[in-house]
């Protein structure tokens, strides 16, 4: 029997050959302030937006740090983290394809790594007020069934203090705390979320826009938390024993939650038995159903 739902929408310790990461990544008895970085040839340290290339890889927010000659840069992050915390952001960055090796920082003072391009432009610089009425909805389309997604939209800050914008920062929260979504390099004011959101999920989002002045950036105030639960295809019903038949039977299967029902309500269950040279035979049951009872299956014939 096949049942049928009606509806009313680079992991950590994996890097590849091409990056190279130092044995230091496997020592967990420091706090390190960055990671010094050797990006593949004509590859920029610095993306469109001004934030250091792999952010996106990283999960987490680093600054630009000092260019350390020979292809090598520090990328700072906002605080010290224990080695066994930024172990697992190194393991991401040297995931990204452009990097060709990835080493924690703690080889040069700190001093030397915090300081941006410009300490004295950088701290001149006013981060940007909130994004304003951003929005979300689930964005869901036939085309990609099985990829839940969200699209966001917003409107800029008010007050940019003589910067420009060149891009977006984009938050998301499962209920287990607040990791990069994306990082937009334009200064577009929407977006679609897709990578790692799941149908039935409710996510938090929020957005804060990156600015420009002269050489140095930042990230301004974050806008207020927005929500939405994106919607995918169901998954299919988990029988309760084999989906096979022999004469009138009643199959069962897992009742299912709002995430494998793709975040919409289920309005019932349809299901059908069919075998070889016989027609096919449905039954329906109501959406709080876990079984459903065919009737007029052939004698001795075995369905599926």
């Amino acid at each position: 029997m096949v049942a049928a739902l009606i509806l009313g929408l680079g992991a950590l310790g994996v890097v590849p050959a091409e990056a190279a990461v130092s044995p230091q990544l496997a020592d967990k008895s420091f706090q390190a302030l960055g990671l010094i970085v050797k990006y593949k040839d004509g590859v920029s340290a610095v993306a469109a937006d001004g934030q250091p290339t792999s952010e996106n890889a990283a999960g987490v927010n680093l600054s630009i740090g000092r260019d350390l000659g020979q292809g090598w840069r520090s990328v700072n992050f906002d605080s010290q983290l224990v080695a066994g915390d930024a172990t697992a952001i190194a393991l991401r960055v040297a995931s990204d394809p452009r990097v060709a090796s990835v080493e924690l920082n703690r080889k040069i003072q700190p001093a030397s790594v915090s300081a941006p391009f410009d300490k004295a432009a950088f701290d001149a610089l006013k981060p940007a007020s909130p994004v304003r009425s951003v929005k979300a909805a689930d964005a869901w389309t036939a085309a990609n069934s099985s990829q839940a997604a969200v699209k966001l939209s917003w409107v800029s800050p008010a007050t940019l203090s003589g910067a420009t914008v060149v891009g977006y920062r984009i938050e998301q929260n499962d209920s287990s705390g607040w990791k990069l979504a994306t990082v937009s390099s334009s200064p577009v004011t929407n977006t679609v979320i897709k990578q790692g959101l799941k149908g039935g999920i409710s996510y938090s989002f929020r957005v804060a826009a990156i600015t420009k002045s002269g050489s140095v950036s930042k990230v301004g105030q974050f806008s207020t938390a927005v929500t939405a639960m994106p919607t995918s295809t169901p998954q299919p019903p988990v029988f309760n024993g084999a989906n096979t038949a022999f004469a009138d039977s009643s199959p069962s299967w897992v009742k299912q939650s709002i995430s494998q029902s793709g975040g919409l309500p289920i309005l019932g269950y349809t299901s059908t038995a069919s075998a070889t040279g016989q027609p096919s035979v449905t039954c329906s049951a109501p959406a709080s159903a876990t079984t459903c009872s065919f009737a007029g299956l052939a004698p001795n014939i075995t369905y599926t």
